[in-house]
């Protein structure tokens, strides 16, 4: 008859590194298996530790996509993040996981704190900008641009947009860049093409 082994969840956590054995000496698998469950479990429910009611609820909502609105120093960056490492350990792996910000520095701290939570590597966690030069680069034939590309900050954007309105001899005062830009911009967003747009009217 096998012996059972009783051990505290820390003592888990401290003396179960893979392998079937406690402290030097071999463990039945059916007791490793419910021990490994456990520290498992406690992992989990370690996420939802500070939590209110309302942050437990989206940090463990798993069942299709999900809307929180929050206001300032409401603690959405910790529900953010416990929800990244909550999927990663409960429904899929890291790898599956993209946790995505508007700023570096948001991203970057989103980064500290998934990594302090310790769910595995491989998760995707940066800015929508990154994300989206990520996907060029990976995808620049499907794109139609150049492999090396280079991104335009605001000045080369107005510098070449002034002399693109110059070779075309328009005016000035009617064809300025910070005129020009949210023209094109709106072309952008309406998702035409350049030969679209040369074909419309354009006051």
């Amino acid at each position: 008859a096998l012996k059972t082994v009783r051990v505290s969840l820390s003592s888990c956590t401290n003396h179960f590194t893979g392998s079937n054995h406690f402290g030097g000496r071999p463990v039945p698998r059916r007791i490793y298996k419910r021990a490994m469950c456990a520290v498992e479990m406690a992992s989990i429910e370690g996420l939802l530790d500070g939590l209110n009611p309302p942050q437990q609820e989206a940090v463990s909502h798993t069942d299709g996509p999900l809307l929180v609105l929050a206001g300032p120093g409401s603690g959405k960056t910790r529900v953010i993040t416990r929800r990244a490492a909550f999927l990663a350990r409960t429904v899929t792996s890291p790898r599956h996981v993209l946790a995505i910000t508007f700023t570096n520095k948001a991203a970057k701290e989103m980064q500290q704190r998934i990594a302090e939570l310790d769910v595995g590597g491989g998760m995707t966690v940066c800015t929508f900008h990154s994300l989206g030069v990520r996907l060029l680069r990976h995808y620049w034939q499907e794109a139609r641009i150049p492999k090396n590309f280079t991104i335009f900050d605001q000045d080369d954007r107005r510098k070449l947009l002034k002399k693109a309105v110059e070779k075309c001899d328009l005016p000035d005062s009617n064809w300025s860049p910070a005129r020009v830009e949210p023209v094109i911009s709106r072309a952008k967003n309406a998702m035409q093409t350049a030969e679209m747009f040369a074909a419309a009217e354009v006051d």
